[in-house]
This record gives C-alpha cells, sequence and structure tokens, in this order.
C-alpha cells in the first residue's frame, strides 16, 4: 500500500516559521533597527501597531501604566514607516486601536486609519492586556464550566465585553466583517500546529471571530536552535511566535543585537522552511483545510471545495509507484508529488499503481461505488465519483461532481475547521500555566526592557517634524 500524507506547505516547503510582533514599549528607532535588518534578509514579520495614543487605562479595574508604553501611529515618522513596511510585504496587525480601553467609536476609526494611511486592512487582529474591547476575552475564552473555571482563576478579576452588543466597547459585528483572524490561547509548545492542529479554526458560540489562532511563547533564541527548525520541518509543522522585536535593537550601536543577528541568519538558513507573516500561514492552512482527498483503492481524487486555487500543492507518498495525473501539471521531487495548482471549486484525479492508505483529517474512503461523505465539523460533503447519478442529503448529484452543506451561522465565514473538545481542552490548561506567576527572572528582564524602551523614546521624541505626545503617570493623554 501506498501510505499517503496531506501536506499543508507549498511547495519547496515542509514547515513554516510566523512572528508576531507586539508592539508594546516599542520605539520607532527600534523599530526600523530591526526590520530594516529582516529586510535585508528577506524575512517577514506581522508588525502590531497601535493607531491611537491612549486616552485612558488598560483594563477595568485598570492595569499599571507601564502596560500604554510605546509608539503610535499618531507620530508621523512611524506612520511613514509602517506603510513603507506595507510597501515591503510586511503585514500590520491591530493590537487594539490603542494600548488603553478602547470604545467602539475608537475601534472603528483605528481600523479606518490604516486603510487610510497605511493601504492596508487589519486581517489580522492580537488582543492587548486586558483592554476592555477584548473579544470573548478572560474567562469568556472558553465555554465548558469546568474550563471556565480555571480561567477565571488565572484570568483575575478585569472584564472585557468586545462581543457584548450593549457594552460601549462593542465591535463584534466589525470584527466579523473586517478580520479574519485572532489570536486567543498561547502554547509553550514550538510546533504551534501541533498544539492547535485544528487552527484557524471557528467556533458557533463565538460568531463575531470568524477564526481562532493560537501563539508559540518561547525565547526567540530557543525556537531558532538548529533542531528546533529541522524539527519544524521533520513535523510539517508551524511555529507563530510571539515577541518584541523592537528590544532586539541596539539605538547606541544603530543595529540589532548578535543574538538577534544569529537567530534570524539562522532562521533564514533553513532550507526547507517558509518564513512569512502569520496572515499568510493562517491563509494557506484554511485553504488546505478545503481539500478532500477521496480515495478507493488505488484511485485518489484531490477535491479543492475553495472558491480560490491552491498552487503548489503537496501530497507525501513515497519514492515508488508514481501516481500519474490526467491534463494535470505534476512532478515528483524526493517521494512528494506536486501539483503545481489546484483549481478552484475542481477536482484532480490521480492513477496510482497500488492501493493507498491515508490517515488524515481531510480524507474519506469512498465506497463500492465511489460515494462518500465527508465532515468537517460545520458541515458535511458528499461526493461521486461513480459513473451514475447519485441521490444524497435530499439533492442529486452527477457523476464526478461534489455537493457542501454548512450548518446554520458557518456559510457566511466559510467555516471549514472545528477544535474537539480535547484540544480545546489542552490549549487552555497549557495557556493557564503560562498565566502562572512568573519567575524572578522574567520580572527582572521586564525591567530591563522598560529601561531600554524609554530611552528611545525620548530621542525619538526630540527628532523634528514628529508631534509630541503628553501623558499622565497614569497613562491619560
Amino acid at each position: 500500500m501506498i501510505p499517503v500524507k496531506l501536506l499543508w506547505t507549498p511547495h519547496p516547503h515542509r514547515g513554516g516559521f510566523a512572528i508576531v510582533d507586539h508592539t508594546d514599549g516599542a520605539s520607532l528607532e527600534g523599530v526600523r533597527i530591526v526590520y530594516d535588518f529582516l529586510d535585508s534578509l528577506g524575512l517577514r514579520a506581522t508588525k502590531t501597531v497601535w493607531a491611537f495614543e491612549p486616552e485612558g487605562p488598560s483594563g477595568i479595574p485598570p492595569l499599571p501604566a507601564s502596560v500604554l508604553r510605546g509608539v503610535t501611529l499618531e507620530t508621523r515618522a512611524y506612520r511613514e514607516y509602517c506603510a513603507e513596511l506595507v510597501r515591503r510585504g510586511f503585514e500590520i496587525a491591530l493590537h487594539g486601536a490603542s494600548a488603553g480601553n478602547n470604545r467602539r467609536d475608537r475601534t472603528l476609526a483605528a481600523f479606518e486609519r490604516l486603510e487610510r494611511e497605511l493601504k492596508t486592512g487589519a486581517l489580522t487582529y492580537v488582543c492587548h492586556a486586558k483592554n476592555a474591547e477584548n473579544p470573548y476575552w478572560q474567562a469568556q475564552a472558553v465555554d465548558r464550566s469546568p474550563l471556565r473555571w480555571v480561567m477565571k482563576l488565572v484570568a483575575s478579576r478585569h472584564r472585557c465585553s468586545g462581543e457584548i452588543p450593549t457594552s460601549p466597547y462593542f465591535w463584534g459585528d466589525v470584527c466579523r466583517e473586517r478580520v479574519r483572524y485572532v489570536r486567543l490561547f498561547r502554547t509553550a509548545q514550538l510546533n504551534t500546529l501541533a498544539a492547535n492542529p485544528s487552527m484557524p479554526y471557528f467556533e458557533r458560540e463565538k460568531p463575531y471571530v470568524r477564526g481562532w489562532f493560537t501563539m508559540t511563547d518561547r525565547s526567540l533564541g530557543d525556537a531558532t536552535r538548529p533542531e528546533a527548525l529541522a524539527m519544524l520541518s521533520h513535523e510539517n509543522g508551524l511555529c507563530i511566535l510571539r515577541q518584541h522585536l523592537a528590544r532586539h535593537a541596539d539605538p547606541e550601536s544603530w543595529s540589532v543585537r548578535p543574538d538577534f543577528e544569529a537567530a534570524m541568519r539562522r532562521l533564514r538558513g533553513a532550507p526547507d522552511l517558509w518564513v512569512d507573516t502569520a496572515g499568510a500561514m493562517l491563509d494557506r492552512l484554511k485553504l488546505i483545510q478545503g481539500v478532500v482527498l477521496a480515495y478507493r483503492d488505488s484511485n485518489l481524487w484531490v477535491v479543492n471545495l475553495n472558491a480560490e486555487p491552491v498552487e503548489r500543492f503537496q501530497l507525501e507518498m513515497g519514492e515508488r509507484p508514481r501516481p500519474q495525473g490526467r491534463n494535470i501539471g505534476i512532478e515528483y521531487h524526493d517521494g512528494v508529488a506536486v501539483i503545481e495548482r489546484l483549481p478552484p471549486a475542481s477536482v484532480t484525479y490521480l492513477d496510482c499503481s497500488a492501493p493507498l492508505f491515508i490517515a488524515d483529517r481531510n480524507a474519506v474512503e469512498l465506497d463500492g461505488e465511489l460515494h462518500g461523505r465527508w465532515d468537517f465539523g460545520h458541515g458535511a460533503c458528499w461526493l461521486n465519483f461513480g459513473p451514475s447519478s447519485w441521490l444524497a442529503a435530499g439533492r442529486t448529484l452527477a457523476p464526478a461532481t461534489f455537493a457542501v452543506a454548512h450548518e446554520p451561522g458557518c456559510a457566511e465565514v466559510q467555516a471549514m475547521s472545528q477544535a474537539p473538545a480535547a484540544e480545546i481542552t489542552r490549549l487552555c490548561l497549557g495557556h493557564a500555566r503560562l498565566l502562572m506567576p512568573r519567575r524572578r527572572d522574567d520580572r527582572r528582564d521586564d525591567r530591563r526592557d522598560d529601561r531600554t524602551s524609554r530611552g528611545p523614546r525620548l530621542a525619538e521624541r526630540s527628532q523634528p517634524g514628529q508631534p509630541e505626545t503628553k501623558r499622565s503617570r497614569t497613562g491619560a493623554r
């Protein structure tokens, strides 16, 4: 038998790596140093931004004013540099409209500012701290009673209400319309995809968020060790790494710190890794969620349910025998069959010379009449590759066709992935462990980062042509 494994990455990559850069404590100088260096290596990342200076504290009740520090798009030179980053291919994501609590009109204005002045949308969104507008945050991150009790233990007493229509901080309808992906949990696993194989996933209980994803909370040096990068390739994994990149800048020498340079060069030199933005990775994962492998004996039908093509599609199939496609572009590289393009809403047939074995969540074995049903958590797909029409689920399917039906409330967002209860439980418990009281050396690192973030900000204000911002000790403008 031929074992078949679907690879989510586009050819020739075997694993993925994305950095999500939190803007907390960042300065223009630090951002420019780090991102110019990344650009020189051809690396891309997701950079979060604040559109405005905070008008008040973060959280109800408020957090310390230290969580409000960081340059915003109200600084003209920084805004212009972020627009340049968009043109270079970096992803800009909102970290909230500001570092403080943001009412609905302010959140809408933040999206409009990104579209008007940076010429980009905010398809990825990363909630900041305990901002009152964070949707489904704190204990609301889970709906199951035992897990909600766990989250209440570690999430303290802060109240967030971005998903509640009666709240002044409500923006759930805007989130559903404008945002594709929102980060929810964090994990200590280097392979984020192994911790959250369903991402991006949709939950019917949280209809305002189209897709949830997880981030890895590890040091950059740890995540870019040669053995860690090799593991990602071997497992066809993905690391979405949470970072504060501006902290890796040395403003005195106008260069990045040596350990950061070494880590980025290791990442750049990993031959099988796809390094790109979080949005690009999640877009690819979502596309792959809409691909079905229907098989019977030595026959394989690759079904693209998506309304857009899937480029450089890969199937790991071993060295022999090689499949033969009909009227398609297919190549074979080191045990991997590569189909250059799966057209939208299409069926691609592969004729293999031995029976197939596919243990994959995207696979369905057809019956003797070449009929099959594939359940994807938020609906089902019926497939007919027999010679005659087939009556299934109250509809007649012609030969070589398929039909998809979503559950109520899921068709509009094209939800294809649902996280099982066991997966949510593991994510929740792992996230809770990360929120436990931190070690003394972590707090010492934070104090050091606070010192480095204050110095560059003073220098930034002294540059000509930049508006000066004033804040009180409580963070009010």
